[in-house]
């Protein structure tokens, strides 16, 4: 049975009246792990006071690209206070963000990623119209003992570029838009051992709130999409999730 919830956002204060019952209901439709993703200074102390209440959350830490203008050095220092396991995210770059700062983005990226791969620790990704600067960035600053690019939608040429630096890929509710169609594309070229399921969780910008339990939903339409029976995938999903999650666990 798939348990992950890939790619969370539990912190946000669309939650902060029912959280617990969140949680209970994710849990009651099968899923009780869940990657919380900070994004900048201001919820990184949130997302470790829920990792430490609650066993099945893993978190990560890290400044996303739309808030590229903090100041890195805050999560050196926020990190060395960390002592339980954890990864680096969601760090990225967004080439579609408004008012965007490129170079600022590569060298908040950079400076997270040298952290990741002097720790070993996971690194999940955001990104947006910069696939190919991405990947010259990852080659650059690598290698990461493993990589989650959230939300996939392509393209899919480069599929195999990032299956090459350890990447999975996690599908999220955005499968849902029928007209979607690189994203679509997407799903079929994806390999299945790469394959994971996330609600990306949180108040969207049209304030309507995902939740994690969602997330057999978002595996259920994807094994309609490929045509495969709902339990293999299910299975197929079930040991990516684990795979991944060891490098979190590595002593």
């Amino acid at each position: 049975m798939y348990s992950l919830d890939a790619h969370t956002h539990l912190q946000d204060s669309c939650f902060d009246a029912d959280r617990d019952a969140v949680l209970r209901h994710s849990e009651a439709v099968g899923v009780s792990r869940w990657i919380c993703n900070g994004t900048q200074p201001d919820d990184w102390p949130e997302v470790r006071r829920l990792a430490e209440k609650h066993p099945g959350i893993v978190p990560c830490f890290g400044i996303h690209p739309w808030f590229a203008d903090r100041e890195v050095d805050s999560l050196h220092a926020f990190l060395r206070n960390v002592d339980f396991p954890f990864g680096i995210g969601e760090v990225g770059l967004d080439f579609a963000a408004a008012p965007k700062n490129d170079p600022r983005q590569e060298f908040v990226l950079r400076s997270q990623l040298k952290t990741a791969r002097q720790r070993s620790l996971p690194v999940m990704l955001h990104a947006v119209r910069c696939v190919d600067r991405l990947l010259t960035i990852l080659r650059e600053e690598g290698p990461f003992p493993v990589l989650l690019i959230h939300s996939f939608s392509g393209p899919k040429e480069s599929i195999p570029d990032f299956v090459k630096l350890g990447a999975f890929f996690s599908f999220s509710p955005a499968i849902f838009r029928p007209n979607a169609r690189r994203l679509h594309e997407a799903v079929h070229a994806v390999p299945l051992d790469r394959v994971l399921f996330e609600s990306d969780a949180s108040a969207t910008r049209n304030s309507f709130r995902t939740e994690p339990a969602i997330v057999p939903d978002v595996l259920n339409h994807y094994a309609v999409l490929r045509g495969l029976p709902n339990d293999e995938l299910a299975d197929i999903a079930a040991e990516n999730a684990e795979r991944l999650l060891a490098n979190f666990f590595v002593t």
